[in-house]
């Protein structure tokens, strides 16, 4: 076990900045439909993207010990290129059911953990189904980080929905945001439809013993620099 996954985002990044991509930046690492998966004791660097993403409707998911950093302090140099700071390096992407995240460690200015609603899976009468829920992230320890969030859910005629989820036991530095829940507007699909057949829910959502710690502003001009923020994560093991 072990190891660290490079996504060398840097290049990613200016080219993005630049305008210069003719599709979506990769992801670091990306599972799909899959089910009884175990992420553990790796290292996640500059990712293109998100760092890890879980889609598709993943089951029975943990992820353990997993440390998340991303240079966010180059992206802030590029921010006079393109408005847009940070560049969607999300830690964990989640949506399925049965997923447990804990024991991370994330510094990424972007959305630390965000459970997003789960592809809906057509059942074998064509019924949309699927739900995101049972999702626990435990023991998290977070350097400017943008969130433990929940969504952004869309209203639409699939009915999308977030349920039972629980944040426990993080410490946040610095933080730019905390508990994080994104409603948003609903899909195109909803402007000829009436609420009941077009809507989305998000449902039980709790979190304890969340701890914002040393907050620190935006205007700030003391941030630390990427080094700074790999020495921390050397101090948390």
């Amino acid at each position: 076990g072990g190891g660290a996954l490079d996504g060398r985002g840097h290049n990613w990044w200016v080219a993005f900045a630049r305008n210069k991509l003719a599709s979506k930046r990769p992801m670091l690492l990306q599972i799909d439909g899959s089910t009884d998966v175990v992420v553990r004791d790796i290292t996640m660097l500059d990712s293109p993207r998100f760092n890890l993403y879980l889609g598709s409707y993943c089951k029975r998911v943990l992820v353990e010990r997993v440390t998340i950093l991303a240079d966010w302090a180059a992206q802030q140099n590029l921010q006079k290129s393109v408005p847009m700071f940070p560049f969607n390096t999300d830690g964990i992407d989640v949506a399925g059911k049965d997923i447990t995240i804990r024991d991370i460690v994330v510094s990424n200015y972007d959305d630390v953990v965000a459970v997003k609603t789960a592809d809906l899976l057509p059942s074998d009468d064509g019924a949309a189904t699927g739900c995101t829920r049972n999702i626990t992230v435990y023991n998290a320890t977070v350097y400017r980080g943008a969130g433990l969030s929940v969504g952004s859910v869309h209203p639409s005629p699939l009915k999308p929905c977030v349920r039972d989820v629980l944040f426990e036991k993080a410490t946040l530095w610095s933080p730019l945001k905390g508990p994080y829940v994104k409603p948003d507007r609903a899909t195109p699909e909803c402007l000829h439809l009436d609420h009941d057949a077009c809507s989305a829910s998000i449902q039980n959502v709790t979190y304890k013993h969340v701890r914002p710690s040393r907050c620190l502003s935006r205007e700030r001009t003391d941030t630390p620099t990427i080094a700074a923020t790999r020495v921390f994560d050397a101090g948390m093991h």
